[in-house]
């Protein structure tokens, strides 16, 4: 019993929503009813527990659901089934920052500016350390003429990253900032 109760309260509380469908008996309730029925200590066990196989989180968590495919549709230059697929992603979890970054990417890709910049800042509104959206805001900048916001963007992501070691998105949007100055 003491192996069980631990391990039920520890997924009852990692996934919230079973917590209100099972009854869990805790030692306190159990020292209760041991001391009304002296006679016959219960040996029960947790009513309801659920099994292992109900407790499996939806897919999204252990899969990206289309975010490979469509980062691969983007370098291959796919703009319109790769949004198409980054949709797919966000109908499944709306809250998907990367879904909502790589559509942007996409309508950058087709010089949509507009849709990409909604997009990309939506993505920076649900996480504003995100670094491949940041990247992307800056890449926005640069396409819609804006070079001083680009190259605050890319402060911003030396400030996520690092000066001393710069991460690939930092060093790519300053050299894409360096070449569009030239």
């Amino acid at each position: 019993m003491k192996f069980y109760l631990p391990l039920v309260l520890i997924l009852i509380c990692a996934v919230p929503a079973l917590a209100d469908n099972y009854l869990v008996i805790t030692p306190q309730s159990q020292q209760h009813k041991a001391e009304a029925t002296p006679e016959k200590a219960p040996t029960q066990r947790p009513v309801n527990v659920p099994k292992t196989s109900d407790l499996v989180r939806p897919l999204y968590f252990f899969s990206d659901y289309g975010l490979t495919t469509g980062a691969r549709l983007l370098a291959n230059g796919k703009y319109a089934a790769a949004i198409s697929d980054f949709e797919n992603v966000l109908e499944r979890n709306p809250r998907n920052i990367d879904a909502l970054a790589g559509i942007g990417a996409a309508y950058l890709g087709l010089n949509q500016t507009k849709p990409a910049g909604d997009h990309i800042r939506k993505a920076l509104a649900r996480d504003n350390k995100h670094i491949g959206a940041n990247y992307l805001y800056g890449r926005y900048y640069l396409q819609t003429g804006e070079i001083e916001q680009a190259i605050d963007q890319m402060l911003i992501l030396d400030m996520l990253c690092g000066q001393k070691y710069k991460c690939p998105e930092a060093a790519s949007l300053e050299a894409e900032i360096n070449a569009h100055k030239k």
